[in-house]
């Protein structure tokens, strides 16, 4: 029985030279694979931004108000008691009882160590029951599923956001109407099966509950209720349907409720445009906030060019070094690191989302 496996002259892995060649030509072919499928990402890139700015020479032909930004609230997280970065995507949002904590309180609470989130999860037969991402809240104690596993888990926590919805919540619409618009993502218990059954294909799963008009009443009510993520959402289908004075209002919108995309996107194309004075307080306001990194270096070069004193650049500077610090942990570092990419000139560049 053990000669059958043995490998014998004439196979093509028989010999130390011929298991080398073997790997050398898959490992060849692997990293010729990878490197196309970067060239077309990168080739999509940039034909996207090619788009990008011809869209937005449009936009810089209207009419800019002058936008007032509101005053920034600061929030902590009601885990790490550290301070909420502004961005939507590094916070995460509990249904049950409308808190909102920071991705890393989130991650350490979904236990994503233990739930099997590893290369081996996608071997066929590795499924066991677990409800890990099954929990208490932290802060109510009732049951919320941060991690939806099957359909009635997502039928569960879509119930959830509907009794918020209901209270006025706007980050509760806004989460509602995301998943009316991009659907539920196949459980893990179904791709489990599938994987078993051979019937998996990565890309593929279709995705339950869309409703684009449900979703698109959603981001309204969000929008109405001050909830800025929401006309910046408004903004970005503009964009796709190229409507330039409609994308340039619903910016606006968004920036005046405080959305930090949304302000730093408009001062860029103040600052653009010509519109200097337009630009500095709301750059100025993503440095109260310490949002991104761009912000300190576009003041710099107004300050150089004479447009901003030495003092409110440095009280801006002051702003947004106390911002980061405010926000800064060592478990938003290490999910920085971990969601960085690199760069064309192969720099590493950290994921700023989380902190």
């Amino acid at each position: 029985m053990r000669d059958s496996f043995r490998v014998k002259p004439g196979d093509p892995c028989y010999g130390d030279q011929q298991v080398t060649a073997f790997f050398e030509n898959l490992s060849q072919e692997m990293c010729r694979g990878m490197r196309e499928n970067v060239e077309k990402k990168w080739a999509a890139a940039d034909e996207e931004e090619k788009k990008v700015k011809a869209f937005e020479k449009k936009v810089m032909k209207c009419d800019f108000p002058k936008v007032v930004t509101p005053k920034p609230v600061k929030e902590d997280c009601g885990i790490c008691c550290h301070r909420l970065p502004r961005k939507l995507t590094a916070s995460a949002y509990l249904p049950c009882c409308g808190k909102e904590i920071c991705k890393a309180c989130w991650a350490r609470n979904a236990s994503f160590d233990a739930m099997n989130l590893s290369l081996f999860d996608f071997m066929p037969g590795s499924y066991e029951e677990k409800r890990v991402g099954q929990q208490n809240c932290p802060f109510c104690r009732s049951k919320v599923v941060m991690v939806p596993e099957t359909k009635e888990e997502n039928a569960f926590a879509r119930d959830l956001l509907r009794q918020r919805v209901d209270e006025g919540k706007g980050r509760a619409m806004f989460e509602l109407a995301k998943r009316f618009q991009e659907g539920d993502l196949l459980p893990r218990q179904e791709m489990h099966e599938q994987i078993d059954k051979g019937t998996y294909r990565i890309g593929e799963a279709e995705r339950s509950g869309l409703d684009e008009v449900r979703a698109m009443e959603l981001y309204r009510q969000a929008a109405d209720s001050g909830f800025g993520e929401a006309y910046f959402e408004f903004a970005r289908l503009a964009r796709q349907a190229d409507q330039h004075e409609a994308y340039l209002e619903n910016i606006v919108k968004a920036a005046e409720c405080g959305c930090p995309e949304a302000v730093e996107k408009l001062a860029d194309l103040s600052f653009r445009k010509g519109l200097v004075s337009y630009a500095i307080p709301l750059y100025k306001f993503t440095a109260l906030i310490g949002h991104g990194s761009e912000c300190m270096k576009q003041l710099e070069t107004i300050h150089e060019e004479g447009f901003l004193s030495s003092d409110d650049l440095k009280e801006c500077r002051e702003d947004y070094e106390l911002a980061k610090k405010e926000m800064f942990s060592k478990e938003r570092e290490a999910m920085a690191k971990v969601g960085g990419y690199t760069a064309r000139d192969g720099s590493i560049i950290q994921c700023d989302q989380f902190m």
